[in-house]
């Protein structure tokens, strides 16, 4: 399996494989503390938050407000990554620092999740939040190659680490959407990833 097999695959799709592998490391390094399934709870809310602000349909639980769109979501997710829980050592410090969404119970169970994480674990997690942060701005244009250089490095990973990966043929149903404007062509279609997951039940 290469990057490039995925020149075809949405941006939703490439993310929802590097989900699946993040998983499968998880499960392969033992690793199920509970502050990983708040991380995959976020992750897998890039194949199903839309590129804009949306309405709630009509019976939805919050009909009459706004979804959120997939750049509030990425800016989400990076407050909880390894990268930026670990930087701090109390609640408190993330707050003066401006963290603005996670709770302090979240953020408790994250940073004692995450002692335990890897160079690896740390690698596809950063890899994913790139695919789904360096179009938000730029637009798609020519297949976004820089993200499959993203996916690359998480085939890199498993591979080097004997990792089982996830059949691409579970990614090819998630194509780039041709009746989309522009900007967000690349996205491709939302769904619901989290049907994918082997630790969300």
């Amino acid at each position: 399996m290469k990057g490039k097999d995925f020149k075809d695959i949405s941006l939703r799709g490439r993310a929802a494989f590097g989900i699946c592998c993040l998983e499968n490391a998880l499960q392969f390094y033992n690793l199920n503390d509970e502050g990983w399934e708040i991380l995959l709870h976020k992750l897998w809310d890039i194949t199903s938050t839309p590129y804009e602000m949306r309405p709630y349909p009509t019976g939805h639980e919050h009909e009459g407000s706004f979804s959120i769109k997939v750049e509030d979501l990425m800016y989400i997710i990076n407050e909880y990554t390894p990268e930026c829980v670990l930087e701090f050592s109390t609640y408190e410090a993330a707050r003066d620092d401006g963290s603005e969404i996670m709770t302090e119970g979240e953020f408790t169970i994250l940073h004692k999740t995450y002692q335990k994480t890897n160079q690896a674990i740390d690698t596809i997690i950063d890899m994913i939040w790139s695919i789904g942060t360096d179009s938000i701005y730029s637009g798609i244009n020519d297949y976004l190659p820089i993200t499959i250089k993203y996916v690359q490095k998480i085939i890199d990973v498993m591979q080097s680490k004997k990792i089982l990966m996830p059949d691409i043929a579970l990614f090819k149903q998630y194509l780039f959407d041709p009746k989309a404007r522009r900007e967000d062509y690349g996205w491709g279609l939302p769904f619901d990833g989290k049907k994918l997951s082997k630790i969300l039940k």
